[in-house]
């Protein structure tokens, strides 16, 4: 789950549906941005990878393989 603080810090990073910058020019120059997650099934949803993809494109999911807790630096 995404804290509030890296939710925030996520959606701060890409435009919204419409298109939206806000000005932001640090924003708008960023090319893409890659999403590292865990292995957790939600995370490999179509569910998720369709919003991802609709939504936020220059997101791009890259999922940690199965029982490889030296490549989470996080926990």
């Amino acid at each position: 789950m995404i804290s509030d603080d890296g939710r925030n810090t996520l959606y701060g990073l890409v435009k919204d549906k419409e298109g939206n910058d806000s000005g932001n020019s640090a924003r708008s120059s960023i090319k893409q941005i890659f999403l590292v997650l865990d292995n957790v099934s939600i995370h490999k949803s179509n569910k998720v990878k369709e919003k991802i993809a609709k939504y936020h494109p220059r997101i791009q999911l890259v999922i940690l393989p199965t029982r490889s807790p030296e490549l989470n630096l996080i926990g």
